[in-house]
């Protein structure tokens, strides 16, 4: 896992859609800082899936929190988009249902057709 550090905080910060009203060297900085917090204090939050039998070969990762139905992030490399790979990210910590809250919100999020409430706050140190 702490091998695929710069692969999550690399594609969280370009994939996600931040405020354009925002400054990009703000918000790089700022989310950086709260990316590498959550990957060194709650690493029990990230799962990243790999193939069974080359696990260098990644093809996305999740951030979220079981305890309070909270999606943070889910990312799959767009070459693997579409083959279901987020869903089964999504079970590694909501097989059972989905989660109520989810902290980002971007378009491709918005594919997956979760029934969550965005609250952005959450990814602050909130709780829903």
């Amino acid at each position: 896992m702490p091998g695929d550090h710069a692969l999550i905080l690399s594609s969280w910060l370009r994939n996600n859609e931040p405020d354009p009203r925002l400054d990009n060297l703000v918000y790089f900085k700022r989310h950086e800082a709260l990316i590498k917090e959550l990957l060194t204090e709650r690493p029990d939050f990230f799962r990243v899936l790999v193939d069974t039998e080359d696990s260098d070969h990644v093809y996305g990762w999740v951030c979220a929190d079981a305890f309070l139905k909270l999606l943070h992030f889910v990312y799959v490399k767009p070459i693997y988009r579409r083959s279901g790979f987020a869903r089964q990210l999504l079970d590694c910590f909501f097989a059972d249902a989905p989660p109520d809250f989810h902290s980002h919100d971007t378009a491709k999020f918005r594919l997956l057709k979760l029934k969550s409430h965005f609250d952005p706050y959450t990814f602050f140190g909130g709780t829903p």
